[in-house]
């Protein structure tokens, strides 16, 4: 996100880059700030936007496209949990009517829900679906004595 650009302007920008016409640019713009709520804020830099606002403003401006797979890194990062619940409530209800493919990084195994696939990443290893993997950490100390 671009904190020197407006809310509608961080929605543009996107189809500004593959060369959406400008009519279409504006028209969807407006229709995804209606959709998150943000339709008031449309000519506040990002900057002025709270920490919820800018994450609802992130998630349709990764949408905007119409890609076919989503990463979100750390998408409620930041975020007191009232607020995360509803962007990550936000985040779900999109994915769900556009039929989008999502692949998220995250700390918080409480975003995740029953019909996820779960693999968990540490230390470069991926373990089995919806298994854990435990950094084996046994070998990585080594005791040494001092002596004064």
């Amino acid at each position: 996100m671009h904190e020197g650009l407006t809310a509608i302007q961080n929605i543009e920008y996107p189809m500004l880059i593959v060369g959406q016409k400008e009519v279409i640019r504006k028209e969807r713009a407006k229709i995804l700030l209606n959709y998150v709520d943000l339709e008031s804020k449309s000519d506040f830099l990002s900057s002025q936007l709270s920490g919820g606002e800018k994450k609802r403003l992130g998630i349709v401006r990764a949408l905007v496209n119409d890609p076919d797979v989503i990463i979100a890194d750390e998408l409620t990062g930041n975020l007191d949990s009232s607020i995360a619940k509803t962007i990550i409530s936000l985040f779900w209800q999109l994915v769900k009517e556009l039929e989008k493919t999502v692949v998220m990084v995250t700390h918080d195994e409480s975003l995740l829900t029953e019909d996820m696939q779960l693999v968990h990443l540490v230390d470069g290893k991926i373990g089995k679906r919806n298994e854990r993997v435990h950094p084996d950490y046994s070998n990585n100390y080594q005791q040494k004595t001092i002596e004064i």
